[in-house]
C-alpha cells in the first residue's frame, strides 16, 4: 500500500499496488504490477494480457525495430551518397539513423515554408519566404559537407532546427561565405577560359589590307 497526496490540495488517496501472474499477448507468463482497486485492477490485467508482451519480448521488439531503422538510413545514406561517418562500429550506425533524422527535421522546413510560398499572395512575404528556403537547403548542404563525425550526431540527437542552427550559425556564414567566394573565382575561371579560346581563334593575316581581326568560328 502507498500513500500519493496531492500537495496542492492536501488530500492523500490511498493507491494499493499489486504483482499478479499474468500470460501476455506474446504468450509467456510473468508478473505484472497493477494498482488501483477492483475494476481498475481488472482492466489492467485484461488489457495487458491482449494487448502488451513480456518484458524479454519487449526487449526484442525495441531491437529489431532498432535494426530496421538503422538499415533503413544506411540505404538512403547510399542512395543520397552521404559522407562516410567517422567513429566506432556502433557509433556510426547510431549517428547514420540520427543524420537521416536531423535532415528530415531540416527538410520538413523546407516543404512547410515552400507549401506556404505557393499560398501567399503578398510579394513581400512570399520573397521572405524564398528567402529562408534558400537559407534552409544551404543549410542542408552545409549539414551535410561538415558534419562527419558520429560522436556529434549523438551528442545532438534531440536538437531542434532553431538549436542546431543557433549552435552553427557561425560556421555556416563562414563556409557559405567561402562557397559563395569559390563560386565567384570558379565563374572568373571559365570567363579567363573562354577569352583565352577566343583569342587564340583570332588571326592576323600576313599581307594586311584592312584593319580589324577575323574569329574563325568553323575550321575546314
Amino acid at each position: 500500500h502507498n500513500k500519493l497526496c496531492d500537495g496542492s490540495k492536501k488530500l492523500c488517496v490511498e493507491e494499493i499496488e499489486m504483482i499478479k501472474t499474468i500470460t501476455f499477448a506474446c504468450g509467456h507468463v510473468g508478473d505484472f504490477r497493477v494498482y488501483g482497486r477492483g475494476k481498475t485492477r481488472d482492466w489492467q490485467i485484461r488489457n495487458a494480457e491482449a494487448t502488451r508482451v513480456c518484458p524479454e519480448c519487449y526487449k526484442k521488439l525495441v531491437e529489431e525495430k532498432r535494426i530496421q531503422k538503422n538499415e533503413e538510413a544506411l540505404k538512403l545514406t547510399e542512395e543520397m551518397d552521404l559522407p562516410k561517418l567517422s567513429g566506432s562500429e556502433k557509433q556510426i550506425a547510431w549517428a547514420t539513423t540520427i543524420r537521416i533524422d536531423l535532415l528530415d527535421k531540416i527538410q520538413g522546413r523546407v516543404d512547410h515554408a515552400s507549401k506556404r510560398e505557393e499560398a501567399e499572395t503578398d510579394e513581400e512575404k512570399k520573397k521572405l519566404l524564398r528567402d529562408h528556403i534558400e537559407l534552409f537547403v544551404n543549410f542542408i548542404e552545409y549539414f551535410i559537407a561538415s558534419k562527419t563525425k558520429a560522436s556529434w550526431f549523438i551528442d545532438h540527437r534531440y536538437d531542434t532546427f532553431d538549436k542546431l542552427y543557433s549552435i552553427e550559425e557561425e560556421d555556416f556564414e563562414a563556409w557559405l561565405e567561402k562557397q559563395e567566394n569559390d563560386e565567384k573565382l570558379e565563374k572568373d575561371a571559365e570567363k579567363e577560359m573562354e577569352k583565352e579560346s577566343v583569342e587564340e581563334s583570332i588571326v592576323k593575316p600576313e599581307d594586311t589590307k584592312y584593319p580589324g581581326y577575323v574569329e574563325i568560328i568553323n575550321h575546314l
